[in-house]
Formats: structure tokens, sequence, C-alpha cells
């Protein structure tokens, strides 16, 4: 097999409101928490079990991009359902006293990366937001900015 691949595709609930940072030229990051389970009848017991997963999630914007101010601010919550695809990006930092740490995320970012609002109430149904920006003209669609900027339309 030549070559390899790194993919991750999710679907759970947002743990916690969006961490937004903004940077002084113009960019941001989103932090998201997102909580996949899953849940067997154990053999022995008979009983119900239940597993969760936590997943660190980031979504860059930058550049043409608006998918934290268009998309991530104002309508993903603590509980919303989503579905992420992205790859696997593990980033070594230091802490307060010196040691180096390691991150393990889920990176959201080019053409092969979606994020998408499966419980949505309060925008249309089904709305996907891909960060791949690309433009098609315009639309009489109130959210037209918004799929615009990601080539979903």
């Amino acid at each position: 097999m030549a070559g390899s691949i790194n993919k991750v595709m999710l679907i759970g609930n947002v743990g916690q409101a969006p961490k937004i940072h903004e940077f002084p030229s113009g960019g941001k990051v989103a932090n998201l928490s997102v909580a996949t389970s899953e849940r067997w009848k154990d053999r022995t017991s008979g009983e119900m079990q239940e597993r969760t997963e936590w997943h660190n999630v980031v979504i860059n914007q930058n550049g043409t991009s608006k998918i934290i101010d268009n998309f991530i601010e104002p309508y993903v919550r603590k509980g919303s359902k989503v579905y992420v695809e992205g790859k696997v990006q593990t980033r070594k930092w230091t802490d307060q006293q010196g040691q180096d740490r390691y991150t393990t995320e889920i990176r959201v970012a080019g053409p092969s990366s979606s994020f998408e609002l499966l419980d949505t109430k309060s925008i249309t149904d089904g709305m996907k937001i891909d960060p791949a920006p690309q433009s098609n003209g315009s639309s009489d669609d109130p959210f037209a900015d918004v799929l615009d900027d990601w080539g979903t339309n």
C-alpha cells in the first residue's frame, strides 16, 4: 500500500461553548470539546455499559474564511450535535513549569475537512459548512455569505 491516510469522522455533542481566540493578524481559532459515546450490553452482567470519549476540535478562520464569525459563534452551543471531519494532529507545548506537554487534536482545515450542525433549530436543517473557501455568485438566501465562503451551494 502506498501513502497513508489521516482522516477522522465524528458525530457527537459539544461539551461546552466554543472558546474563540482572536489574533492581531485578524485570524481566529475556535476550540471545542466533542463527546462521542458508545453503549453496549455487558455479556457477563447483562447491564448496559457506556463509554464516552472526549475529542479536542480546532477550527481555524483565516483569509476569506468566515466559518467562526458566521457559523460557530452564532449557532454552536453546549449540547449541539455536530459532524466533524478532519485530521489528527499532535502538537507539543511547554507548561509553566517548563515541562514538555503534548495535545492531540482534530484539526478542521482545508478542502478535506467538514463541520456540520446536525440538530439545528435556528438555521436551515442540514446546512453543511466545508472549510474550503470558494465563491460562486450571489443568492437571495440569507445564509448565502456563509455558504459561499465555504463552497457549499
